[in-house]
């Protein structure tokens, strides 16, 4: 607006009307300055004064300051709130607050760590049940033997001769090898009868179980043991019927003659007799392989307690320092491979070989910390205390065979059929004998009913 010049000089000489000039001249653009937000802080208390009068500014802004108006009130700026009207929290009182969540969930993980722990290993039985389930079923629908593998814990690192054998020195066990947490489906290859149609073994026997054997085709000296067609555990069946053997361990066959030394064992025979000049037709009945499918991993702090699971006898997963290598255990993993019609075909097991078995097969799923680790390097049965029971790594002691938040899972090897039953209680079972504790509880899971939904 144009400056009046009686103002301009009442201005001069610090007349009132000097605060009507401020408004006059700058209260429009301090408004505007102020709704958008962009009015310096302490501008709304402080008149504003475009005049260019040398010492006037100074001086109307120390004898006229601004007074607020119901016309135009003087409020902070929403970008620069007053200390006043500031709302927030000190760094003490955030302190304060994050110290007593944290209380609050320290004395609530004990009350809620039992239900998470029983949780998992629920669901863990609930896993490997329908692991068993898909690889019967495949059996039944492919019409050829399919089974699962137990994993031992911290096994592959001993293993032998490439695939051909797995075993632990026995003054240096280590790992959990009665632990399972990783479960892998399996087949059964089809037999090898050799590469021609008229294939010959020729077996000539030692003393004990061991036999020299060649195949009267030299081109298949060599060809079986590079191919890695026949391996450790094998089962030899001598004119398609009667007997099998299985092939503990072999030589590396001669170049010239084709000779290999063979080393049989067999749990009611000795080992296979010479076989006549001309040889006999013959079938390697090839142990279980792994198939494409995604192995199993158990919930983290749970596993397959190979110590008290197993059929009959009770120890049967247990490992076994070998017969042909005196210096290592058997830890080779626990196998079931179930036949075309359903039923368990074989069981594989460092105590038992592969068998064939009338009475069920229990795994006991349970806590990885109730697992024994420490074994007896002469027998490969765990360590006992003074009361007779296996030490754990857990802090109360107690076995999983003890704790009754476990699960059974039992398979009748007539029909194949999966049932998980809970643990039952133990107090009124002895620790002595050993083999005692084990068949009662196993036969309270034989006679439970299957969990709901398992």
């Amino acid at each position: 607006m144009p400056l009046i010049p009686s103002r301009v000089a009442a201005a001069a000489n610090g007349l009132g009307a000097m605060p009507t000039l401020a408004w006059a001249c700058g209260g429009a653009a301090w408004r505007r300055k102020r709704r958008h937000g962009t009015c310096p802080e302490g501008a709304e208390s402080t008149v504003r004064w475009p005049l260019a009068v040398p010492g006037v500014n100074a001086w109307a802004r120390e004898n006229h300051p601004v007074t607020p108006s119901p016309r135009h009130p003087v409020t902070p700026s929403p970008r620069h709130p007053s200390p006043a009207t500031r709302r927030g929290m000190t760094l003490v009182e955030l302190l304060v607050v994050v110290s007593i969540l944290l209380l609050i969930a320290l004395m609530a993980i004990p009350a809620v760590r039992p239900g998470l722990e029983g949780q998992r290993i629920r669901e863990a039985a609930r896993m490997v049940n329908v692991f068993l389930g898909n690889a019967r079923n495949r059996a039944e629908e492919s019409g050829r033997p399919f089974g699962i593998e137990i994993e031992r814990l911290g096994a592959d690192q001993y293993r032998l001769m490439g695939d051909l054998s797995l075993g632990v020195q026995a003054n240096a066990v280590v790992g959990q090898p009665l632990a399972g947490v990783v479960l892998h489906q399996v087949e059964v290859p089809p037999p090898y009868a050799g590469e021609y149609e008229n294939s010959r073994i020729i077996i000539t026997a030692l003393r004990g179980n061991r036999a020299w054997v060649k195949f009267e085709n030299h081109s298949e000296n060599l060809g079986w043991y590079t191919s890695g067609m026949i391996r450790f555990k094998d089962m030899l069946k001598l004119n398609y019927q009667g007997h099998t053997w299985v092939i503990e361990s072999f030589t590396i066959p001669n170049p010239k003659t084709g000779l290999s030394q063979w080393t049989f064992s067999s749990a009611s025979a000795p080992g296979p007799p010479s076989t006549p000049a001309a040889g006999l037709p013959f079938q390697i009945i090839r142990k279980p392989v792994r198939t494409s499918v995604a192995p199993l991993q158990l919930p983290r702090g749970t596993a397959i307690d190979l110590c008290f699971s197993g059929a009959t006898p009770p120890a049967l997963f247990r490992p076994i320092r070998s017969r042909w290598w005196p210096l290592y255990f058997d830890v080779s993993p626990v196998t079931i491979v179930f036949s075309p019609n359903g039923a368990v075909d074989r069981l594989y097991s460092p105590r038992s070989g592969a068998c064939r078995l009338t009475e069920p097969i229990y795994l006991l799923v349970g806590k990885r910390t109730r697992v024994p680790m420490e074994l007896d390097p002469n027998t490969g049965d765990p360590v006992l205390d003074a009361n007779g029971k296996p030490v754990v790594p857990a802090e109360d002691g107690l076995t999983n065979v003890e704790d009754l938040t476990n699960f059974w899972i039992a398979i009748r090897p007539q029909t194949g059929l999966v049932t998980t039953t809970e643990v039952a209680d133990s107090e009124a079972m002895p620790w002595s004998p050993e083999a005692a504790k084990i068949a009662a509880s196993r036969g309270f899971a034989a006679e439970g009913h299957a969990v709901g939904g398992r």
